[in-house]
């Protein structure tokens, strides 16, 4: 998925904003062991090297293995790269 600079840069300030001095490994940890995402993809997003698959994204928001936190971050990054409900049918 080809992402603007203006969603990377969202990607990157929502992740750093929920690292909150977590380190990669837990933050990858805390995603849900169904996802197996390694330290070093949280690294790679927090840095706008990657961005995070919107399909792991949504899988994330509805899994019982991630913790709340992990949840709500999965939903700021779906909305920062495929817009909110309302922006998509007002655009």
């Amino acid at each position: 998925m080809r992402i603007s600079q203006e969603q990377k840069q969202k990607i990157i300030e929502i992740t750093r904003r929920y690292l909150d001095g977590r380190t990669f490994q837990a933050f990858a940890t805390a995603l849900g062991a169904d996802e197996n995402v390694s330290r070093v993809s949280v690294f790679q997003w927090s840095k706008g090297q990657h961005a995070p698959d919107p399909l792991m994204l949504n899988r994330i928001t509805r899994s019982p293995f991630a913790e709340g936190w992990a949840r709500e971050w999965a939903e700021e990054c779906l909305a920062a790269l495929l817009g909110t409900p309302e922006s998509i049918t007002e655009g």
